[in-house]
């Protein structure tokens, strides 16, 4: 059986990771560098691909999965395993970001003259200096908070990237600066240190993107209200931005229905393969 998961599945998925590596590093696709740049990540996607290796490795271990006869031949077995896989992902991805989701769902939307005294508040106003604009890291434009960095996938996705959409950014780097959130009443103060700019609507220059709030932008500021101000900023986005809904509303989906697609791909595995 030890012969059987090397052929049948260890030697086939050892040749789709040398592919994709050499693909990564012709095309300069970034995508390890995107793997290893953040460290939970990792740790995910490592962990995740351990398990499925572990559990297909168990199944010809404790039963005989079905061999495929031809070069494109499928049976139930590996429609199990793709909904395992496809499982294992969204269950990581999924709760990885859902008490980001599941604050951004939650918060109260106010405009800046009817901030609370506390909770969390999605503020959207305009977005004013209180003490002068900063360069943008890429583009130079003066800015109120920016960066910038690589984008996954190199130049050919950032062409077609939709550059509101939340996505992680290689070698980045920001600059920021105090600004106030107003209304024709009053202006709701801003410190968007840690702060997570995936939300604004960015401009791409080759493979670089670069996002910024300008003066005079209509952004939503999500964060921790204390005492009727904004003590904890979370999230800094423009207020157009329907990413920011989607989001929202999506990550606690994906996070709910991975774990029942992983088990149901696991249950087809194990009876396909005869363990039970």
């Amino acid at each position: 059986m030890l012969a059987r998961f090397l052929w049948d599945f260890a030697l086939p998925l050892a040749v789709v990771a040398v592919l994709l590596v050499a693909v990564d590093r012709y095309r300069d696709t970034r995508l390890l560098a995107y793997l290893t740049a953040d460290r939970e990540r990792t740790v995910l996607f490592v962990g995740g691909t351990v398990f499925v290796v572990a559990l297909v490795a168990s199944t010809y271990v404790l039963g005989s999965p079905p061999a495929p006869v031809g070069r494109y031949d499928f049976s139930l077995y590996h429609v199990g395993l793709v909904a395992l896989s496809a499982g294992v992902f969204m269950t990581t991805h999924g709760g990885r970001h859902y008490g980001t989701a599941t604050t951004l769902r939650d918060a109260v939307h106010v405009a800046p003259s009817d901030l609370p005294t506390d909770g969390v508040a999605a503020v959207t106003g305009t977005a004013e200096p209180v003490g002068g604009t900063v360069p943008a890291p890429h583009s130079g434009e003066p800015a109120l908070v920016a960066e910038a960095g690589h984008v996954v996938g190199g130049e050919t996705y950032a062409a077609a990237a939709d550059t509101g959409r939340a996505q992680q950014l290689l070698d980045a780097e920001r600059v920021e600066t105090a600004f106030a959130v107003t209304d024709e009443y009053r202006g709701v103060r801003v410190d968007p240190d840690g702060a997570t700019l995936a939300f604004l609507v960015g401009e791409t220059d080759g493979a670089t993107l670069e996002r910024r709030v300008d003066g005079g932008d209509e952004v939503t500021i999500v964060g921790r209200v204390e005492g009727g101000r904004l003590a904890d900023p979370l999230v800094v986005a423009h207020a157009d931005n329907p990413s920011l809904d989607r989001f929202a509303t999506n990550v606690p989906r994906v996070a709910a229905l991975g774990p029942v697609l992983g088990l149901v791909g696991v249950a087809v595995m194990l009876l396909t393969a005869g363990v039970v």
